[in-house]
């Protein structure tokens, strides 16, 4: 190996660079593309040898932090929910910085950024990254390729490392992105590991969770396995104690969480490479203490559904959350329906249901007078509107309304969602069909469906579909 002058010429072009980046950032709010010049700083540092080399990689490192601190004034700015996803994102990556190691005088800003707290603070932190001088990249390590005579055994390429597939299960149920716990109760969180085999030199292996969630959040078990005590070093289990302290609105985002293994004692093969349910997703929510519609099992149907949403690329959150609050509202409705029978005998033509429906959303202070009557799009006349989200209304006095029917009336709604620039919209069909048997749970009235481009497109038009069953029969005519 030997040392050559590195091209001084293109190093200060990229570290130019990079500080132009930054100047913008601080001067525009709207431009803050720094991933591209932090990524070229870290491409240089690691060509570089001793002290510059760490300094060049920090430097791009928090480069990447103050991007995220970016995102975050920028959601503040625009009255984003849950902007303070991006600040914890952050500070998870200061964290790992720390462990690291960083060095002076970059860890003084490392240390500022970690504190901060408010949108404010953000800019005296970029002007301070800016006055930090960065030594010059005057030598870096190359090699050259000699012609040498190679040992036996030289070419065999080192051993891949360990693999571990994991899955985890919650009160001995598998555990699956829907998963809804109850807030502030303890929960058997369950993991089980096959490994395809155990390093020789490693006596324990730690799974620990990693996540961008604040502390006080969540409390997630590490599980530690002690090889000597395994009956079967390549296939194990091991449960720890969940809890989720904070309670979570049908709203938000699930929290989520990550694990990640590693051997000891330290070595340099104690990578291992998890694989199957590394990553998960869970909610906290009770729906009898944090209660939307006041029917559990609608509150519970908009929690899945609301997951189910978020699984679409491209729906933003202000149309979600709009399209929440006017199914919510039918949704429950659906739940009174079954409960005090509201729609008996008589025939509820859709003029008469429209009526009706317009009076208990209006009713609503969070629809309000925000509900439009009768707007036109897509050629035609939509029945009601919440800030643009479509409310498609059908009644069936005569035949008893099957999911399946309901689906006869999707296109014509998902017609008025792409006319009005919107991927979302509401059908409410109002069955009061004379009743012969018992209904079912309000759970199967309250369904996603996801009408897919005729022209073979990837995205969707997504219409939340509510059948409001009428006209029930007595419970004493059921008995036979």
């Amino acid at each position: 190996m030997r040392r050559r002058p590195t091209n001084l010429g293109g190093a200060f072009q990229r570290r130019v660079e990079a500080i132009e980046a930054l100047r913008q950032a601080l001067a525009d709010p709207v431009h803050r593309q720094l991933a591209a010049p932090a990524e070229a700083l870290a491409e240089l540092g690691a060509k570089l040898d001793g002290p510059t080399g760490p300094a060049y990689r920090g430097f791009a490192q928090l480069m990447q932090v103050l991007e995220l601190m970016l995102e975050w004034v920028d959601a503040v700015r625009q009255a984003e929910s849950e902007a303070d996803r991006f600040l914890r994102a952050a500070k998870l990556r200061l964290t790992e910085m720390g462990e690291q190691g960083v060095p002076p005088p970059l860890g003084d800003v490392a240390v500022s950024l970690a504190a901060v707290s408010d949108v404010t603070e953000v800019a005296p932190l970029l002007e301070e990254l800016l006055s930090i001088t960065l030594p010059l990249p005057l030598f870096a390590a190359t090699y050259t390729s000699r012609p040498s005579k190679k040992a036996e055994g030289d070419d065999v390429p080192p051993p891949p490392p360990p693999v571990a597939v994991i899955a985890f299960t919650i009160d001995g149920e598998p555990l699956a992105d829907s998963t809804i716990v109850l807030p502030n109760v303890a929960h058997d969180l369950g993991v089980s590991v096959r490994l395809s085999e155990w390093p020789p030199w490693a006596t324990s292996m730690t799974l620990s969770p990693l996540t961008v969630e604040e502390p006080e959040v969540f409390k997630l078990p590490s599980f530690d396995f002690e090889v000597a005590t395994l009956e079967n070093p390549t296939d194990f289990s091991g449960t720890g104690r969940m809890l989720l302290a904070v309670p979570q609105s049908i709203r938000s985002r699930p929290l989520q969480f990550a694990y990640q293994a590693r051997f000891r004692p330290t070595s340099p093969s104690e990578r291992v490479l998890l694989e199957g349910q590394r990553r998960f997703e869970i909610r906290s929510h009770d729906a009898r203490s944090q209660p939307t519609t006041g029917y559990v099992e609608v509150d519970v149907r908009l929690l899945e559904l609301n997951n189910q949403l978020r699984s679409f690329p491209g729906v933003s959150d202000k149309d979600r959350e709009d399209f929440l609050t006017l199914y919510a509202a039918v949704g429950a409705i659906a739940g009174r329906s079954l409960q005090d029978n509201l729609f008996k005998k008589g025939r509820w033509t859709e003029d008469k249901w429209q009526d009706w429906l317009i009076a208990q959303l209006r009713a609503r202070p969070e629809i309000g007078s925000a509900l439009e009557v009768h707007p036109e799009a897509a050629g035609g006349i939509t029945d009601l509107s919440f800030h643009r989200v479509r409310l498609e209304l059908k009644a069936e006095p005569d035949h008893f309304v099957s999911q399946e029917d309901a689906r006869g009336f999707v296109p014509q709604t998902a017609q008025y969602v792409v006319g009005s620039d919107k991927r979302l919209g509401v059908l409410a069909i109002l069955d009061s069909s004379p009743k012969t048997d018992a209904p079912g749970n309000v759970g199967n009235d309250l369904f996603l469906e996801a009408l897919s481009d005729p022209g073979g497109g990837s995205i969707p038009t997504l219409v939340g579909v509510a059948i409001v069953r009428g006209n029930l029969a007595r419970p004493s005519d059921l008995s036979r």
